[in-house]
């Protein structure tokens, strides 16, 4: 079945993002005198941004409720987010053959809009996009599947056609419930997690694409 529309992760599958979340919420915790170390924040890679929150108030015991540690996050990364945010390699070759090859693109992030709205603005590809979703458009955030649902159909394409590109497990599983294929490429940040499941496994977007136009003409390697 030939592929109509292209759905692209941000975080980690378009940008490296996880070191720069990694130090936002270092820095905020120290602010409130807690000390952790980096292998804390591989069980949030996927999560939303409250499933986040929640997680690290529980195991720092941080006297923050879930808004107000959003609140400061997001203030303390918009800040610097222009200064931090370049493609993933072989990005901007992908994009560019998918748009010359005029399929339908869009992106299906877990973070929140104004900061994926200015990591695309900051790429210059904001435009290329037929619609771009955030957690905030969602009542159901990854691994459910309905922002990729709400993709679809914002795209006017039906989810079988649709191609969704991963990083995480969390991720991949929203994709596939959809009733989409999914490519995925693991994020270096995890360690042992499974991908078992992927329709298509890269170790990065450059090895993606070389194997491109077949997948898009067939479904198929």
């Amino acid at each position: 079945m030939k592929i109509e529309a292209v759905i692209f992760d941000l975080d980690g599958l378009m940008i490296e993002s996880e070191q720069f979340n990694f130090d936002v919420i270092r820095r905020l915790l120290e602010k409130y005198g807690k000390q952790v170390d980096e292998a804390w924040f591989e069980p949030t890679i996927g999560m939303d941004n409250l499933e986040t929150a929640e997680f690290l108030i529980r195991e720092t015991g941080l006297h923050l409720t879930p808004e107000a540690f959003i609140q400061e996050k997001h203030k303390l990364m918009i800040g610097v987010l222009p200064e931090v945010t370049k493609p993933n390699p072989g990005l901007m070759d992908v994009l560019g053959d998918l748009v010359d090859a005029q399929l339908k693109l869009g992106v299906a992030s877990n973070s929140f809009k104004v900061y994926v709205r200015t990591a695309l603005e900051t790429l210059g590809v904001y435009g290329s996009f037929g619609c771009v979703l955030s957690a905030d458009d969602v009542e159901h955030t990854k691994p459910a599947p309905d922002i990729y649902l709400l993709a679809a159909e914002r795209l006017g394409v039906p989810a079988e056609k649709c191609l969704a590109l991963e990083d995480s497990p969390l991720g991949m599983q929203a994709a596939l419930a959809a009733g989409m294929a999914c490519v995925a490429i693991p994020n270096p940040h995890l360690k042992g997690e499974d991908f078992g499941d992927a329709t298509f496994l890269f170790p990065s977007l450059v090895e993606f694409r070389r194997s491109m136009p077949r997948i898009l003409n067939n479904g198929r390697l």
